[in-house]
């Protein structure tokens, strides 16, 4: 005789089903953002172009309302900002000291580590 699963069990069987086809469209979403900034690095014609191709297509996985990249110098232990979008703070300064600075982008460089800070009222499905 052949097994007949539970309303409960199927129920869970198809929670699982959703988890994995949401978790699998969020990995199709990554790659397709990963392929953009691929291509727009053999395809823009220059660094400021490429910034705001990379900064347009993160926007489609993450909360970029607020989004800057950061060039370290090692020489002179600083940081410059080549590409800023702040709705809140306007002027950046030019250079930062990171020895002397406390900040997210500083505590990264000192410490090597890769992490994700998120705001879990930003997020987007995960």
């Amino acid at each position: 005789m052949a097994y007949t699963p539970t309303y409960k069990e199927l129920q869970q069987r198809v929670a699982l089903l959703e988890k994995e086809s949401k978790q699998n469209q969020r990995f199709e979403e990554i790659n397709s953002t990963l392929f953009e900034i691929s291509n727009a690095i053999n395809t823009t014609s220059s660094l400021g172009e490429l910034y705001k191709t990379i900064h347009l297509a993160l926007s489609s996985i993450i909360d970029t309302t607020n989004f800057y990249i950061a060039s370290y110098d090692t020489i002179h232990d600083s940081i410059t900002f080549p590409y800023i979008v702040d709705t809140v703070d306007v002027n950046y300064p030019p250079v930062i000291g990171i020895s002397k600075t406390a900040s997210l982008t500083a505590e990264v460089i000192r410490t090597s580590p890769s992490f994700l800070v998120i705001n879990h009222d930003h997020c987007k499905l995960l």
